[in-house]
């Protein structure tokens, strides 16, 4: 039994990556996993923290690894057999322990300088080191797929819409907000199926209000955040789902979606203005065959397409071997 220390830094996105991670990698080892969260010990200092701890991860050593881990919290490593980490104020404290207690290292996310060597196996969209550490992933991490996204008990015959919000330069304007609630609903009176809309703690209230009171064939298992909808159940609502409309504002509700191994269509105002980095991961998924897109106020349809389900598998097989032979567990 193996046994990993997820290190969070309490955005849901990141912890959720290194989850997704630990139930990869499970289906291949045993082994369980737990979580910690990283604490700055003088939160006024983080800043200066951060800028300090990145300049000593170069040429990392033990007596550097004293001085960045001053920085935080104590951690307890005593008992794993590795750490997995995610986002990019937990590079310095991974490698630091890694360092420091000769325990293999897992990291996500883009290194802003930071070898990626300093880790068994630093897990980004794109290639940033031609050393074997840095391994690119097809697919973000998440916390589903394929297999556990089927419930034979449950009919697939419902239409999913998550709708996110402001972020990576995507805004959504009132227009927009009725283009999409027009759209979703010539499709779900034309297709004669309900809708679960899911909306997020990034979703403008006002908008929700509006996709609330104006969407038609509404599933009762819609989830509102703002009118106190709790965390979604996505492993329950996938498997209702026969496709997903997701909004093209968030990097983890698409990768999730995809990992579901339904038919995704991303959804995208006529304007915006995104990073460089992620309109190349849009751009893979969608090459890969495993998105459709559609700009608002476009016709939405459900296209006869073959299943990514084999595909989506192969990739995170893939992944999966990749990884553990970097940590010496195959």
């Amino acid at each position: 039994m193996k046994k990993a220390l997820i290190i969070s830094d309490s955005v849901p996105g990141h912890f959720n990556q290194s989850i997704g991670i630990c139930m990869l990698l499970s289906e291949e080892i045993e082994m369980e996993f737990s979580i910690v969260e990283m604490k700055w010990k003088v939160k006024v200092l983080r800043s200066l923290f951060k800028i300090i701890g990145r300049k000593l991860c170069n040429n990392l050593s033990k007596k550097k690894s004293k001085w960045i881990l001053r920085f935080f919290d104590k951690i307890n490593v005593e008992g794993f057999d590795f750490l997995v980490a995610a986002g990019g104020n937990t590079f310095p404290i991974n490698a630091a322990l890694s360092k420091l207690y000769g325990i293999p290292n897992i990291q996500l996310g883009s290194p802003r300088g930071i070898s990626s060597e300093l880790f068994n196996a630093h897990l980004t969209a794109e290639k940033y080191s031609d050393a074997s550490n840095n391994i690119v992933y097809e697919i973000t991490p998440n916390r589903y797929s394929p297999k556990n996204c089927i419930n034979n008990d449950i009919s697939s015959d419902k239409i999913l819409f998550l709708f996110g919000g402001e972020g990576m330069g995507y805004f959504y304007s009132k227009n927009d907000i009725n283009h999409i609630i027009q759209s979703l609903n010539n499709l779900t009176n034309k297709l004669d199926k309900e809708i679960i809309c899911v909306t997020s703690r990034r979703s403008n209230k006002d908008h929700e209000i509006t996709l609330r009171n104006n969407l038609s064939n509404l599933c009762c298992d819609s989830i509102w955040f703002h009118a106190g909808g709790k965390n979604a159940d996505l492993k329950k609502l996938f498997s209702m789902s026969e496709c997903i409309y997701v909004t093209e504002d968030s990097a983890m509700m698409i990768s999730e979606s995809i990992s579901s191994g339904k038919q995704v269509t991303t959804i995208y105002p006529a304007n915006f203005k995104c990073p460089e980095r992620y309109t190349k991961q849009i751009n893979s998924y969608l090459d890969k065959g495993f998105i459709q897109r559609s700009e608002i106020g476009q016709d939405l349809r459900i296209n006869s397409s073959n299943s990514q389900n084999q595909d989506i598998e192969i990739s995170r097989s893939r992944l999966r071997k990749s990884i553990l032979e970097n940590l010496k567990y195959h």
